[in-house]
């Protein structure tokens, strides 16, 4: 997302400074040819009307370059490598090593209707975009489908307390607070039976995941200990990555799947013939 706001500042920079020396350039070639002082000095005159062609070609060849030649240039390089149908099968938009620092969440949540998540419990993430969702919780035609992984699962707590150095106890409980905390956000249990699902998972999650409507952002996980930066990728729907997370998504929280049960709303028993 930065990348994207540095290329448009970028490039509102280059075409104001082209228009300023296409400007400089007409007013040299108007002078030379109507202004009397330089009309009485044929060597002044001569610079004067140089110099100003000079500056307007030098303006229409860089226009040349930003419009056509650079961008072969750079899908030539591409295409020799093979990168440009790689990006455009797997519908790659974006990456960083940078988790916290390098998405715009706060666009991300107010120009999407449709969201999804799946991670431990991600208490530092909540805090930080607490406002983000509850600007999107309050929002008409908003929904949220979060799945965690099951804190009655001992097996899989003690598989995420090893991977986070906690033990099972202090993650089931951290599980259990990150649900209550997106019911509350979404405006207690009973505003937010229509907008939020959350489902517990019976396996442990070996990537986090974001989707905001036609975006997905997924996060690895590290084998070394510590606080460490985790590489982050963006794709667009499309793309064969974001079909394959939201297959896997799908298959973690929805009806029909046997990997999760629904914590939120509460799944109503069928009643069983006697």
């Amino acid at each position: 997302m930065r990348h994207q706001v540095y290329k448009e500042r970028t490039t509102l920079r280059l075409t104001l400074l082209g228009i300023l020396i296409a400007v400089i350039g007409a007013v040299l070639l108007i002078a030379s040819s109507s202004w009397e002082p330089l009309s009485k000095s044929p060597e002044w005159q001569a610079i004067a009307r140089d110099f100003g062609a000079l500056f307007i070609a030098s303006v229409a060849v860089a226009l040349i370059w930003d419009l056509v030649a650079r961008r072969a240039f750079v899908a030539e390089l591409l295409s020799i490598t093979q990168l440009a149908e790689d990006i455009e099968q797997t519908g790659l938009v974006g990456a960083s090593a940078k988790w916290h620092g390098e998405i715009d969440w706060a666009q991300l949540f107010a120009s999407s209707d449709d969201f999804e998540l799946l991670f431990a419990y991600g208490r530092t993430w909540r805090n930080t975009h607490r406002v983000y969702l509850a600007e999107f919780a309050t929002r008409k035609n908003t929904k949220a489908r979060i799945a965690l992984p099951d804190p009655d699962n001992i097996n899989i707590m003690t598989e995420l307390a090893y991977r986070f150095e906690i033990t099972p106890e202090v993650l089931s409980q951290n599980i259990r607070e990150a649900e209550q905390d997106f019911i509350e956000i979404f405006g207690g249990a009973q505003q937010a039976v229509d907008k939020l699902q959350i489902w517990r998972i019976s396996t442990a999650p070996v990537w986090s995941y974001y989707r905001f409507d036609g975006i997905v952002i997924f996060t690895l996980y590290r084998h070394r200990r510590g606080r460490l930066e985790v590489p982050t990728l963006i794709v667009k729907k499309g793309g064969s990555l974001f079909e394959f997370f939201q297959q896997e998504f799908d298959a973690l929280a929805s009806e029909n799947s046997q990997l999760c049960n629904r914590f939120f709303p509460p799944q109503i028993q069928r009643a069983t013939d006697k």
